[in-house]
């Protein structure tokens, strides 16, 4: 992401928090995320982004803030950028990969220590997407006109494959 754009790893801030481990039951696991400083070109829209990286995983969601927050904006002409855009928001789904990487994918979670019904529920037959984007409409909270890239599985199929 760092060379995606240029910059070096002291050209930004980290910061950081724990979260519950997602491989293993009552762990923790930290997350690490910056905020890029020059704004971006999303959709045609000026934007913010941040990069957050699940520690033992890497790149697992990117939230992109639109500077016009105006309601018709928000509402209005940002769901149909990303309607236009992307398909839905869900992008090639577990079950949709060729066999060779479902099987790699289910080996790198069991490594990790993944329960077994855990992985079971990602590859059983619900429209589970390696990539997911949702965009906040609720005014009432500070993600007010962001969209949330979520990854996991996307990372874990790179360090899978």
């Amino acid at each position: 992401v760092l060379k995606k754009f240029n910059l070096q790893n002291e050209d930004v801030t980290w910061k950081e928090y724990e979260v519950d481990n997602i491989f293993e039951a009552g762990g923790k696991s930290t997350v690490r995320y910056f905020y890029l400083k020059d704004t971006i070109k999303f959709l045609d829209e000026e934007s913010n982004a941040i990069c957050y990286f699940y520690d033992k995983i890497g790149l697992s969601r990117i939230a992109i803030v639109f500077l016009d927050r105006s309601e018709h904006n928000i509402e209005v002409d940002v769901p149909l950028k990303l309607k236009e855009k992307y398909e839905s928001t869900w992008g090639t789904l577990v079950n949709e990969l060729d066999e060779s990487s479902q099987q790699k994918l289910k080996e790198y979670l069991r490594e990790n220590k993944m329960p077994e019904d855990v992985i079971e529920y990602i590859f059983e037959g619900r429209r589970r997407a390696v990539v997911t984007y949702e965009l906040n409409l609720n005014k009432n909270t500070q993600g007010y006109g962001s969209v949330l890239f979520t990854g996991y599985l996307a990372s874990m199929l790179e360090h899978a494959l």
